[in-house]
């Protein structure tokens, strides 16, 4: 059936078959209304249930984010720090490399000059003799005769003593 015969069921004329037509559906829709009230509060709350279950379900995601943003920006930041320590180290490296390439030659050097403090303190300690005439000359002198100055006595005790002591110092060295 065209819906033109469909409008023409009731009468010939249009007019009056769409009255009879809203007539028809208003007492359907009236006597249907209790149903068509649960049928849309059904919907509603499956509508209201599904929703509020996909909020909680979006919560949980976002939290679930939140953790794993957390964990990436650690990681990251970790990465960052161990680049920043490597770097740190190859340059620290690099200048005990540049500053230890001298030390061999710093070692001779330091060698070297320890060798010869070494010797200059060896060669300090040991008592140069005396010339044979200054010997001669200061026993001379010691032996002269105080003449009953007791001063000059004393002075001249004290030269023959240094004397006898530097004689036996060469004679055993």
């Amino acid at each position: 059936m065209s819906g033109e015969k469909l409008l023409t069921l009731w009468s010939n004329s249009a007019a009056l078959s769409a009255v009879i037509w809203l007539v028809l559906i208003l007492v359907v829709l009236y006597i249907a209304r209790r149903p068509a009230h649960k049928l849309l509060k059904a919907l509603g709350r499956t509508l209201y249930r599904g929703l509020r279950f996909a909020a909680r379900a979006m919560l949980g995601v976002s939290e679930r984010l939140a953790v794993r943003n957390r964990e990436v920006m650690l990681m990251q930041a970790r990465e960052h720090q161990v680049q920043r320590l490597q770097r740190e180290f190859e340059r620290v490296a690099n200048y005990v490399n540049r500053d230890l390439s001298a030390y061999p030659a710093l070692n001779r050097q330091l060698s070297s000059v320890g060798a010869k403090v070494e010797e200059d303190f060896q060669r300090s300690g040991e008592v140069p003799p005396m010339p044979p005439p200054w010997i001669q000359a200061v026993d001379t002198i010691a032996k002269i005769p105080a003449n009953g100055d007791p001063m000059v006595a004393s002075i001249l005790k004290n030269v023959e003593t240094m004397l006898d002591k530097s004689s036996k110092q060469v004679v055993d060295s």
